[in-house]
């Protein structure tokens, strides 16, 4: 688990517990739930998982259990929230600066958390360990994310720690510097990721026409 204090601010990100037992855990009080984008993974039936289940189910199982908390997500997602977030504002959580960064490409509306004084950045699906989100549904594009990546990503110090939205061989964070490097598909020139991403040849998710408007109303009730 990453962890970063701050008087009455806390960041935490830890795959291997619930979120609401981490609160719990820690006697924190938690004021605002920053989404990375609008999910579209399927529409939730029960309450069972939490981010699996899509952005709706998130924010509506967390304001269930924690009243008063605020849904956070940003302006071009096309979903509901208690607060829209711009490209370049800055959130204040305790004396932690959280600076907004639009990186659209997987969603127009994806986002990626940076903060500066810690030098560690949160990418959500835009880029991720080794890869990078699908660019084939909701409001995709390759062109759009390789710019992202390469422009408000890539330009960060290489020693800055990116702590992705999920990962599926269980790495947790990589850097700038070795995503520079190492990464398959966005060391590519422009042309060639194109090219990569037109041929993943990845299936069609399920209920995806269901779950995207299902998803977008999600975070004021």
């Amino acid at each position: 688990m990453k962890k970063s204090f701050a008087r009455q601010g806390l960041v935490l990100r830890d795959k291997h517990q619930p979120w609401w037992r981490m609160v719990k855990a820690l006697a924190v009080t938690l004021r605002a739930a920053q989404a990375a984008h609008s999910l579209s993974r399927g529409v939730p039936t029960r309450f069972a998982s939490t981010m699996d289940k899509g952005t709706n189910f998130f924010f509506r199982q967390l304001k269930s259990l924690l009243p008063g908390t605020k849904s956070v997500i940003g302006a071009n997602s096309g979903a509901q929230a208690d607060v829209h977030l711009q490209d370049g504002t800055t959130l204040s959580v305790g004396s932690l600066r959280l600076l907004s960064v639009a990186t659209p490409g997987h969603t127009n509306g994806c986002l990626t958390y940076i903060l500066h004084e810690q030098g560690i950045a949160f990418t959500g699906d835009t880029l991720l360990i080794r890869g990078c989100g699908r660019t084939d549904f909701q409001e995709g594009s390759s062109e759009t994310l390789y710019k992202s990546v390469h422009e408000r990503i890539f330009t960060l110090p290489d020693h800055y720690t990116l702590y992705p939205a999920h990962d599926y061989k269980g790495q947790t964070a990589t850097t700038v510097g070795e995503e520079k490097k190492y990464n398959p598909r966005l060391t590519k020139s422009l042309d060639e990721f194109v090219k990569i991403m037109d041929n993943l040849n990845l299936p069609y998710p399920k209920m995806i026409d269901k779950a995207i408007p299902a998803n977008r109303v999600c975070g004021i009730y």
